[in-house]
């Protein structure tokens, strides 16, 4: 039974649109200087919560097309850009990881970080949440099947990289690289980059739940996001 996730895990801090000329952007975290603690932050108990206090989503995004007739080679020399969406734990999360009874979706996102490596059943549930709040009021050719996909989600599981600093306490990393998507997937892609200049975007990303004692499932982290034009996005050398 479908029902409204509880409040998210992590929160929204920070929301990046870049390209790097001469490459596409990957483990961003090792190459950028991460947000600072905040007030609210306790490291310590963090450190011994099991998850880190960051959590980071690089979307790499291709400026061509999708194309079906598309050969290996496509995107070779296609760097695209990159949104990066970073959250922050949030203190009940720390507060509740660490307490005698957290709810089915704490203990599955610390499985599904800790596990990552070697859990491929756990590797495949990732899931991307993306809304257009005011689809209504846009005008693109095609937007029936972009209608069809609104507020649907969608399974990221052969799309993504992993990567996190030694401790596994600072940050996890995920690089979601869309040209490994499917045709379809990609083309959905063309439609939202179309009309996202004048779009309130809503996304959000999760872990699937299947057996019961992984449900219900809730929001790992989700943002608002307005008038993201990509032909804007800060061209910068990493």
């Amino acid at each position: 039974k479908k029902a409204l996730s509880a409040d998210s895990l992590y929160e929204c801090v920070a929301v990046d649109f870049i390209s790097d000329p001469n490459k596409k952007i990957e483990h961003v975290a090792s190459k950028s200087k991460l947000p600072e603690p905040r007030d609210v932050d306790d490291l310590r108990a963090i450190n011994l919560s099991g998850l880190p206090r960051l959590f980071i989503v690089n979307i790499k995004v291709p400026f061509k097309p999708a194309s079906m007739m598309a050969g290996s080679n496509y995107y070779d020399n296609d760097h695209g850009c990159s949104w990066i969406l970073t959250f922050s734990i949030k203190p009940d999360t720390v507060k509740e990881a660490l307490g005698n009874s957290p709810r089915n979706a704490v203990k599955l996102l610390k499985a599904f970080m800790s596990e990552w490596p070697t859990n491929e059943d756990l590797r495949r549930r990732f899931k991307v949440i993306l809304h257009i709040d005011n689809i209504e009021d846009i005008q693109v050719r095609g937007l029936s099947m972009l209608k069809g996909y609104n507020g649907k989600p969608a399974i990221i599981n052969k799309m993504g990289d992993r990567f996190c600093d030694e401790s596994k306490a600072e940050y996890f990393e995920l690089d979601l690289n869309v040209t490994k998507g499917k045709y379809m997937s990609r083309k959905g892609l063309d439609q939202v980059r179309d009309v996202c200049a004048g779009a309130a975007l809503r996304i959000g990303f999760l872990i699937q739940g299947e057996p019961d004692d992984e449900l219900p499932e809730i929001m790992v982290g989700c943002a608002n996001i307005r008038n993201l034009d990509i032909n804007s996005h800060q061209s910068i050398n990493l």
